[in-house]
């Protein structure tokens, strides 16, 4: 599936509030099966009211663990750039696929070091485009090849100061609540059965593939039938 299954799932992790994790969305060939994970998500929510109790003590090992201190006490709405340090931070992340059942957005660069990569961009891109003009268009191939290493080899050293959580991921809270969702609903419980659900699903289905929502059934193949790319 390309680029139209990616827009779908987001749209459907953000109305359901759910995470779908990478071996339920593997396993989704038509709207039955994606119904099914939905539906499956707001029954454990159902039955499961303590459910964010249980991801917080989870994640706690975790951050123990990558803090390498068994007592640390974490509070949800603590900052994890408060309480953990860079190399504790990654190694945090690093842990929160197990968890998540899928990767977590990825630490983002940090204000001055962000300042200082658009800044180095431009400026490298502004010599790229000074000595293509200068070589002239025979020579475009090499010089763009030539004149790009400087800019792969800034996007690699910038990876190495990525060191801030992003938004929506920023304190223990945010990050239990990640959790929760990729283990049940955290919107919608009220919806029971599977009409229930492809009602709310038609809208979105019909949105990301442009066609008529009324030709969205359970049995409905992504591909085969509603012309999924």
């Amino acid at each position: 599936m390309g680029m139209d299954s990616v827009y779908i799932v987001m749209d459907v992790e953000d109305h359901f509030g759910i995470h779908i994790r990478d071996e339920e969305g593997q396993s989704v060939r038509s709207v039955g099966d994606l119904v099914a994970i939905i539906q499956n998500h707001i029954r454990i929510a159902q039955a499961e009211p303590c459910l964010s109790l249980r991801a917080f003590f989870q994640l706690r090992v975790s951050v123990r663990e990558a803090a390498h201190n068994d007592s640390l006490r974490i509070r949800p709405r603590d900052r994890v750039s408060h309480v953990l340090n860079v190399k504790e931070r990654r190694a945090l992340w690093a842990a929160l696929p197990a968890l998540l059942g899928s990767f977590p957005n990825g630490l983002r660069l940090s204000g001055a070091s962000r300042l200082l990569a658009y800044l180095a961009f431009f400026i490298s891109a502004y010599f790229i485009v000074k000595n293509l003009l200068v070589l002239g268009v025979e020579f475009f191939p090499l010089a763009m090849f030539v004149l790009s290493l400087p800019i792969l080899l800034l996007i690699a050293v910038a990876s190495r100061f990525r060191t801030s959580p992003p938004a929506g991921w920023a304190t223990f809270g945010e990050l239990t609540q990640h959790i929760v969702a990729s283990i049940a609903a955290t919107k919608l419980l009220d919806l029971k059965s599977e009409a229930e659900i492809l009602a709310e699903l038609r809208p979105i289905i019909a949105e990301a593939l442009g066609i008529a929502p009324q030709t969205i059934e359970l049995q409905s193949r992504f591909v085969e039938d509603l012309g999924m790319s």
